[in-house]
């Protein structure tokens, strides 16, 4: 069962289009063992939200750490692992 997660990425202002390009080649292209859910630009505190599942924690932290949190211009992450509350649908 694939795990759920969410990560909230914070950029410096001067990198924010540079991020953005690199995100979206990220997300065209996870690595193995991540499925990108949804993607998201947004306004306020957190630059950009990432939801995405992943086979096991080792592949989230790969996806995270070596792939997301080294980009130049990426200040911080938060990455939240979460459950859904909705029904499965069947």
């Amino acid at each position: 069962m694939a795990l759920t997660y969410l990560s909230l990425i914070k950029v410096s202002p001067a990198h924010t289009r540079d991020v953005e390009k690199a995100l979206r080649e990220l997300i065209t292209n996870p690595p193995a063992g991540v499925k990108v859910e949804g993607a998201w630009s947004t306004f306020g505190a957190i630059d950009f939200a990432i939801a995405f599942s992943a086979e096991n924690p080792e592949s989230a932290m790969t996806f995270v750490v070596d792939k997301i949190r080294f980009l130049p211009g990426v200040t911080s992450t938060e990455t939240l692992q979460g459950q859904s509350l909705a029904p499965a649908r069947t």
